[in-house]
């Protein structure tokens, strides 16, 4: 059985944009969330910075005023965010290691 990519839906992914711009398959760039927190001393809450950013992205402006030109919904130009990545409570090299 062939392992299928997990990918966030139009509510979660970064931009919040449309499944034909954001899938897997047909995107350009691909966001990996590792909500990570093993190595903060102070001020708890790294963990969380990846979905806080995803969830920011939804009021970001598309146009590119450089470019004159909205890049994510281009063909072939999409941006797919996946689901993030789980330790499973692992830290260090055994964190890494699990996941690659």
């Amino acid at each position: 059985m062939k392992n299928k990519i997990k990918h966030y839906s139009i509510k979660n992914n970064f931009l919040a944009i449309e499944e034909e711009y954001s899938n897997y398959k047909d995107s350009l760039i691909t966001i990996l969330p590792v909500p990570y927190e093993h190595t903060t001393s102070y001020g708890k809450g790294t963990s969380r910075g990846p979905k806080a950013i995803l969830d920011a992205s939804h009021y970001v402006e598309f146009f590119d005023e450089e470019l004159n030109r909205e890049l994510c919904f281009e063909k072939g130009n999409g941006i797919c965010s996946l689901h993030p990545v789980d330790f499973k409570d692992k830290t260090g090299k055994k964190a890494l290691g699990s996941y690659l």
